[in-house]
């Protein structure tokens, strides 16, 4: 189980992109949330292909999104584009507007999901 601090919340989602988009130099521009709940979180538009296998970006996000404790959804952002919002979690376990779930937890549902059929 994994603690995460509010001094490691910006290094979290910083990391959460740079694995996504293969370095953070190929991040889109991020933009600053005010807080919502916790922390302040992060935005980027991204004009990329989000796809599970070639061009994997959005594997990459959900699996770095797990790993880092970040919760991140998708939004439509203008013709072509979809806005990435990041907002770091603190914790795996616990109430849900703090906790986040591991990659353990995640390889436990898709084992699970193989299992179902």
């Amino acid at each position: 189980m994994t603690r995460i601090t509010r001094e490691n919340a910006e290094d979290r989602m910083r990391a959460v992109l740079a694995y996504t988009f293969r370095g953070i130099h190929h991040a889109p521009e991020i933009k600053s949330l005010p807080a919502f709940g916790t922390e302040p979180g992060w935005e980027v538009n991204c004009s990329h292909i989000l796809a599970t296998y070639d061009f994997d970006l959005l594997t990459r996000l959900v699996m770095a999104a797990h790993k880092y404790c970040v919760r991140v959804s998708l939004e439509q952002s203008g013709p072509r584009m979809v806005k990435i919002i990041m907002w770091p979690r603190y914790t795996q376990v616990g109430e849900t507007v703090l906790r986040h779930p591991g990659v353990e937890e995640l390889a436990k549902k898709l084992v699970k999901m193989g299992e179902e059929g």
